[in-house]
């Protein structure tokens, strides 16, 4: 993102503990690990236009898990018909990382399209005990009220 296109962000305020960066989000979080506090919320949401993101992403989080033992981390990721939000899942499930849960809303199956989103992924690294029930009730309504084919999975994907 250039310094252009999010200048409309410069208006807005930040608490004290907040900073605002204008480069590569998880080159600068590693960079900046460990924090000065022992603990870290962050949420990642790469463009993933560059397919190495999505392991990228999970050699971040290993980083992040490693020298923020009190982290919670929070990680998106786009369903498309490709595929590659699998190898953030597998890549994740290789790196020893411990304690994440999965999430996905799915729109419409993904079906024989060739692009499109047909849905979005969760990841949260040490989530707040409870989060996962009550992100599964919040996410059971709104398949509700999206209707039609919409459907809410989760569960452990790396248990403790």
């Amino acid at each position: 993102m250039t310094h252009r296109e999010a200048s409309h962000l410069e208006a807005q305020a930040l608490p004290d503990q907040t900073r605002r960066f204008y480069a590569d989000g998880l080159a600068g979080l590693r960079a900046s690990l460990p924090p000065t506090t022992p603990r870290l919320c962050v949420l990642i949401d790469p463009s993933y236009e560059i397919k190495q993101e999505y392991v990228d992403v999970a050699t971040t989080l290993q980083a992040v898990s490693a020298k923020v033992r009190h982290a919670i981390v929070l990680i998106w990721y786009p369903l498309l018909p490709s595929g590659r939000h699998h190898d953030l899942l597998d890549a994740v499930q290789r790196s020893g990382v411990r304690k994440v849960w999965r999430s996905e809303l799915l729109l419409h199956p993904p079906g024989d399209a060739t692009h499109g989103m047909y849905g979005s992924g969760m990841l949260i690294f040490n989530p707040p005990w409870g989060v996962d029930t009550q992100l599964d009730d919040s996410l059971a309504r709104v398949v509700r009220c999206l209707g039609g084919t919409a459907t809410h999975t989760s569960q452990w994907w790396v248990p403790e």
